[in-house]
C-alpha cells in the first residue's frame, strides 16, 4: 500500500480517472489514525495550475465549514519527474450515497423525497451564499451518514474541472465546459453557462428519477416548451400535488422559470410544504350572502370546489350598485384625460423624430469635410495566421489574437475562482464583415465606425454574462452595476485588458474590452 506524507492509502473509491484518483486513507498523524478521503491530481508542471489549485482548495476550505460537507483537512502538492501531484484530504463520510436507492425500477416514498429536498435545499442554500456552483447534484454525489441517516453533499465540480484542466500548445490552461452527470445537468449548464438555479435543476432530477423510477435521460420532453414530461411515469398517486407542482418548477426547461438561489428555493419549499399537507394549495372562496335576513355587509365564506374566481353575489339594491359603479369608474374623464395623453405622446414622438434628422443631417455635413470617405481604418487588420478559436459552436466561430488568447484564459479562470462568470461573445470581426454590416447605413456612418471600431485587430472582445437570455443586462447601466463589470475593473488590468474607450467617451460600451499588454497593437510605442 502506497503511503503519501503521514497518509496511508488503502483502496480506490468510485470510478477513477485519467488524471484524479480517489482513495480511502487513514490519518497517521493522530492517534487514532481516523480514516479520510485522499485525491490525488495528475498534471504536467506548469505554474498556473499550483494557483488554480490553491484557490480551489480555499474554496473546499470555506465550503467544510458546513457540518453536512466534507471537511478539508490538508493540501499540498509534491513534485516528481512524472509531473506534478497534488493532493485533498478530506473528512471521511461513513454511509451510502443514494445511487443505490434512487436508480430504475425503485422508488421512494412522497415523506422522503420531501425531506431529501429539504436536506439538500439547506446545504446548497451554504454553498451558493459563497457563490458557489456545485454543478454535479446528482445520487452518486449525496450519501446518507451510517451515523446520524442525514445527507452529505460531496465531490465538487470545481475540483473535477481543475483535475481534467489540459494545457495547449500555446501555454494557456483550458479547463473544460462541461463538468456533470447526463441526465442530470440543466440545459444551460450543457451549453456550457452553468448557473445557481442549475443545481436546482439537478436536484429537481434526483427528486423526479426518486418518485418514478425511471433514469432521467430516458425521460421525453414537451417539444414545444422544453419541459420534462415525468407525471404519467408516477407509480402511484402522489400524497401531496405541492411536492409535485415544486418538482416540477425545479425542473422547469428555461433557468428564467425556477428560483434563482437555493435559498429562494427553501423559501418557497418552506412555504408549500413546510406547515402542512397542502399548503400552498388553498382554492379560492365564493362569497356570498346566505339568506335574505343577513345584515348588509356580513358574509360568509365557503371554500369553491373548482378552481373558478370568486364568485360575488351582488346586494339586493341595483340603484346602490349603479351609483356606485359611477362613482368608481368616471368614464367621461378617462376619456378626456386619455386624448389629451395621446396628443402630447404624439407631439413629443414628432419632435423627437424631426431632432434626430437634424442631427442625422448635421453629422453627414460635418464629417464629410473632416476626412474624405475612403474607409481607411485606424488600426490595422490582424493576419489570419495570428489568431486562434476561442469558442467555435453553433457554426459560428470566435477567435482571438493569440497574444490576447492566454490572457484571456487566464483571467476569465480567475474570476471562475471568485466565483463571477463571463464569456466572450464577439473577438475578431475583419474589416470586410464590418462593412457588411454597416451597408444599411450611410457611407459617413461607416467611416466613423470604422475608423472608431478595434474589432479587426483581435485584441478586442465583448464580454457577456453568463445568465438567462431575458436576465442579462440590455443598457450600459445594468452591466455596469453587475457583478462582472466591478470584478473587470478590479483585476482586469493584471491581465493587460482595459476597456477599449473610458467612460464618457462617445464609444463607450462597459462591455467592450481590448488586451493592451505585451504583444499588443495597443502597447507598441
Amino acid at each position: 500500500m502506497k503511503r503519501i506524507r503521514s497518509y496511508q492509502l488503502l483502496n480506490p473509491l468510485g470510478p477513477q480517472g485519467k488524471y484524479c484518483k480517489t482513495s480511502l486513507a487513514r490519518n497517521y498523524d493522530l492517534p487514532s489514525a481516523p480514516y479520510c478521503v485522499v485525491k490525488q491530481l495528475h498534471q504536467p508542471p506548469f505554474p498556473k495550475i499550483q494557483e488554480l489549485f490553491a484557490r480551489e482548495a480555499k474554496v473546499l476550505d470555506r465550503l467544510g465549514q458546513h457540518s453536512h460537507i466534507p471537511r478539508l483537512i490538508a493540501s499540498f502538492s509534491e513534485v516528481d519527474s512524472e509531473g506534478d501531484y497534488f493532493y485533498l484530504v478530506q473528512e471521511y463520510i461513513e454511509g451510502q450515497d443514494l445511487s443505490g436507492e434512487i436508480s430504475p425500477g425503485q422508488t421512494l416514498r412522497d415523506s422522503q423525497v420531501r425531506d431529501l429536498l429539504r436536506q439538500v435545499l439547506t446545504i446548497l442554500s451554504f454553498v451558493h451564499d459563497h457563490k458557489v456552483i456545485h454543478r454535479d447534484i446528482s445520487p452518486k454525489n449525496l450519501i446518507h451518514c451510517t451515523e446520524n441517516r442525514e445527507i452529505y453533499l460531496i465531490d465538487f465540480g470545481s475540483v473535477k474541472e481543475l483535475s481534467n484542466s489540459t494545457r495547449t500548445r500555446f501555454g494557456q490552461i483550458r479547463t473544460p465546459t462541461l463538468v456533470g452527470t447526463p441526465g442530470y445537468m440543466a440545459p444551460e449548464q450543457q451549453r456550457g453557462k452553468p448557473c445557481f438555479a442549475s443545481d436546482l435543476y439537478s436536484l429537481g432530477m434526483v427528486a423526479v428519477a426518486a418518485l418514478t423510477g425511471v433514469a432521467p435521460h430516458t425521460l421525453p420532453t414537451n417539444p414545444k416548451t422544453g419541459n420534462l414530461i415525468w407525471q404519467d411515469r408516477l407509480t402511484r398517486r402522489p400524497d401531496d400535488p405541492a411536492l409535485i407542482q415544486f418538482i416540477d418548477r425545479l425542473v422547469a426547461h428555461h433557468a428564467a422559470n425556477r428560483p434563482t438561489s437555493a435559498a429562494m428555493a427553501l423559501a418557497e419549499f418552506e412555504q408549500a410544504l413546510g406547515s402542512g399537507r397542502n399548503a400552498t394549495l388553498a382554492r379560492p372562496v365564493d362569497v356570498a350572502i346566505p339568506n335574505d335576513s343577513a345584515p348588509t355587509g356580513v358574509v360568509n365564506a365557503r371554500p369553491s370546489d373548482d378552481w373558478a374566481p370568486t364568485d360575488v353575489v351582488a346586494p339586493r339594491n341595483p340603484n346602490r350598485v349603479t351609483t356606485v359603479v359611477q362613482e368608481v369608474l368616471p368614464w367621461d374623464s378617462i376619456f378626456k384625460y386619455s386624448i389629451r395623453g395621446s396628443a402630447v405622446l404624439i407631439a413629443l414622438a414628432t419632435v423627437w423624430g424631426l431632432g434626430g434628422m437634424a442631427k442625422t443631417r448635421l453629422d453627414w455635413w460635418w464629417y464629410a469635410r473632416q476626412q474624405p470617405p475612403d474607409l481607411q481604418t485606424r488600426y490595422l487588420e490582424a493576419d489570419e495566421r495570428d489568431l486562434t478559436c476561442l469558442f467555435d459552436w453553433d457554426n459560428c466561430q470566435v477567435r482571438l489574437h493569440t497574444q490576447a488568447f492566454q490572457p484571456y484564459w487566464e483571467m476569465t479562470t480567475a474570476a471562475q475562482a471568485e466565483g463571477i462568470s463571463f464569456w466572450c461573445e464577439s473577438g475578431f470581426q475583419s474589416i470586410e464583415q464590418q462593412q457588411r454590416k454597416g451597408d444599411q447605413g450611410s457611407e459617413v456612418a461607416l467611416v466613423r465606425a470604422l475608423n472608431a471600431s478595434d474589432y479587426h485587430t483581435g485584441f478586442a472582445v465583448v464580454l457577456s454574462l453568463q445568465a438567462p437570455e431575458d436576465r442579462r443586462p440590455t443598457s450600459r447601466r445594468e452591466f455596469e452595476r453587475s457583478p462582472v463589470f466591478r470584478w473587470l475593473q478590479d483585476n482586469a488590468a493584471d491581465y493587460g485588458f482595459a476597456l477599449s474607450y473610458p467612460k464618457g467617451h462617445p464609444n463607450y460600451e462597459p462591455w467592450r474590452w481590448r488586451y493592451i499588454g505585451p504583444g499588443s497593437v495597443f502597447n507598441s510605442p
